[in-house]
């Protein structure tokens, strides 16, 4: 990881730059994965709501259905014109939920289905229309002819036969009473054909009409129905036409109920065959929409899992590798430069081969140890410079010293006062000279780190004596007036 980080060379603010960088586009690729697996299962949520919406409109659609069915049949059989009010509510909520589950559903296969749906239901709203027409007709047929004629015609035999009765003509009675029973009985199995139409109550009804036919002639033919000569014109054809009445609605029942039984029941077990088929249909989509959204959310997290792992496993690789490339060096440059301004000669100087920061500080450093090499040996050579000359100087200087004393004692007696002084002046500075010698070997000696030192207590007038015997001649001699001045505090 080191090497290719060389050989681009990076500095180590473009190497942590490029580390941090490669984390953040491995937290953003997280964050992106992240993001897309949440569309992804809110896509699949919204499909899932909108397939929950399709199923509970087909539930609805069927069981509005059930309710259409349920009403049809109570009008079938009551008749009752309320029911067609809340039949036709019922046709238009169907017609809606039809229109908007439509708008819905894409897929062709469903499309077809509500398709067929729609032209059996449109079939079967024009079927209820003519049912209710021709309901319109039965009750026409049954309460304008046939019970009218019923109801007329069994008063007339009830008062027939209590007349005959009231004057003593049991055979009349007997008569009129035979006519009215087959009369009632034809009259209540017309009823019951027009609630539960079926071949034998017309076979009866047909038989009773028949024997009211031969009973009417009998009566007819009685001798005291001579006197009753409205009652017999009026049965004189009443059994041919209540027969007719009967046969009309005879016809329009059947026509009737083959309509709501054959016709509207055949549309309506398509339509809920249909419906049932459209609803298995949308149940297996929504099931595969589960399916795939449980796919869907375990990929997601998944896919985060993985790209916290990888992210998480790319930061612990960072540190480590911040730690190893940058701060370990660091320490060890630092250790090598502490023991350099240590005096250790020796020292290694660490990361020499770096093209970053750290490369340039141990060059520096090289450079600063080899500085330091060379500062050494010329000091060295100073010393030994200074402690030659020293010698060299001292030498000539002690014979200088030494004659100079041998003037200022004057043992022969031949000098003057001012020469004596001058050669004390001689001796002074010659002395001076040899302190001043001293004093460069001692700082040779400082730097050496062998110095002593050494406190003693001088007087102040022989310093300013010292000073004054220095001064004096050259001051003289340039011209110059030199003069001391003691404080008279002064110890």
């Amino acid at each position: 990881m080191i090497a290719p980080f060389n050989r681009w060379r990076l500095s180590i603010g473009g190497r942590i730059f490029l580390g941090f960088g490669v984390l953040a586009a491995a937290f953003i690729t997280q964050a992106l994965i992240g993001n897309m697996s949440l569309h992804m299962t809110i896509d699949h949520f919204r499909l899932y709501g909108s397939s929950n919406a399709e199923v509970r409109t087909i539930l609805e659609i069927e069981q509005n259905l059930l309710e259409l069915q349920r009403g049809v049949l109570v009008f079938s059989y009551t008749g009752y014109g309320g029911v067609i009010t809340r039949v036709k509510k019922v046709q238009e909520v169907l017609a809606r939920q039809f229109h908007n589950v439509r708008l819905t559903i894409h897929d062709p296969q469903r499309s077809d289905i509500l398709r067929r749906m729609n032209e059996h239901f449109k079939l079967y709203s024009e079927s209820f229309q003519s049912a209710m027409e021709e309901r319109i007709l039965l009750d026409q047929v049954t309460l304008k002819r046939l019970a009218p004629l019923g109801s007329e015609g069994s008063s007339m035999l009830s008062g027939i036969q209590k007349s005959f009765l009231k004057s003593g003509d049991l055979e009349g009675a007997t008569l009129a009473g035979s006519a009215l029973e087959n009369l009632l009985m034809a009259n209540l199995n017309a009823q019951r054909f027009q609630h539960r139409p079926n071949s034998k109550l017309v076979r009866n009804a047909q038989e009773q009409l028949s024997n009211l036919k031969k009973a009417l002639e009998r009566l007819t033919k009685h001798q005291k129905m001579e006197k009753l000569p409205m009652e017999m014109e009026f049965f004189r054809d009443f059994s041919s036409r209540f027969e007719e009445a009967f046969v009309a609605e005879v016809q329009a029942t059947r026509t009737y109920l083959d309509l709501v039984y054959v016709v509207m029941g055949g549309e309506a077990a398509e339509i809920t065959q249909l419906a049932n088929e459209l609803k298995k249909l949308s149940l297996e989509k929504q099931s595969l929409l589960e399916e795939q959204m449980d796919k869907t959310v375990f990929l997601a997290e998944w896919f985060s899992q993985i790209a916290s792992v990888l992210a998480t496993s790319l930061g612990i690789f960072l540190a480590w590798w911040i730690t190893r490339n940058t701060t370990r060096p660091i320490r060890t440059m630092t250790r090598a430069l502490t023991n350099l301004a240590r005096g250790d000669k020796n020292v290694d100087i660490p990361g020499k081969g770096r093209s970053d920061e750290i490369g340039a500080m141990a060059m520096a450093a090289h450079i600063f140890k080899e500085r330091a090499f060379e500062l050494e040996n010329a000091s060295q050579y100073k010393t030994e410079f200074l402690a030659n000359m020293s010698h060299e100087l001292r030498t000539p200087l002690n014979s200088l010293l030494l004659l100079a004393n041998m003037l200022a004692l004057n043992e022969q007696g031949n000098l003057t006062d001012k020469q004596v002084e001058s050669a004390r002046i001689i001796h002074e500075s010659g002395r001076d000279l040899l302190r001043l010698i001293n004093d460069v070997l001692d700082l040779s000696k400082i730097e050496a780190g062998r110095m002593e030192l050494v406190l003693e207590t001088r007087k102040i007038f022989d310093c300013i004596h010292a000073l004054k015997r220095m001064f004096q001649t050259v001051a003289e001699d340039r011209g110059i007036a030199f003069e001391t001045t003691l404080d008279s505090g002064l110890p």
